[in-house]
């Protein structure tokens, strides 16, 4: 079993996103969800706290457990006010996302990828996050036959590559 003992107490859960992701690589999903369970929380963590509930809603999306990936990702973005800009809370939006366009909800699935835009700082205008989310309302678009909205934000994914 993994140790935390000579973790500062600041990068614990930081370092236990990094192992369940490693562990996710290798297909290994009941020790990923042993490991994100000794989590913490702290004032200090609050953060790292949120991102690695968001990885535990991940794993769950991956496989197939939506309602219990929902409740996880809604308590994260009810921890944030409405109008604040982070990457958790594009994160949180960009899973339920993926939930709802897993379900062929695209409606809501379009709503949540745009919230998630919504939520992007200025700093973050060029990243790879924002991109994946421009593709999965690439996606979305293509799904419901609106050809020329799936171009135009496959084509916003694509400039932010290159």
């Amino acid at each position: 079993m993994f140790s935390t003992t000579y973790l500062k107490a600041e990068n614990i859960n930081d370092s236990l996103v990094e192992l369940a992701d490693s562990l996710m690589q290798q297909s290994e999903i009941k020790q990923t969800l042993d490991i994100l369970s000794l989590s913490s929380i702290d004032s200090k963590s609050k953060i790292s706290y949120h991102k690695l509930r968001l990885k535990k809603a991940e794993i769950l999306i991956t496989i197939g457990e939506y309602e219990k990936a929902l409740p996880i990702i809604f308590s994260v973005i009810n921890q944030y006010q409405p109008n604040k800009r982070t990457k958790i809370l594009i994160d949180a939006y960009n899973k339920l996302g993926k939930i709802d366009l897993e379900l062929r909800d695209y409606h809501f699935a379009a709503s949540h990828f745009n919230q998630a835009v919504e939520s992007t700082p200025s700093k973050l205008d060029k990243s790879d996050l924002l991109a994946g989310i421009y593709n999965n309302l690439g996606i979305v678009y293509h799904k419901t036959e609106k050809y020329d909205s799936a171009l135009r934000y496959y084509q916003k994914a694509e400039s932010i590559f290159f």
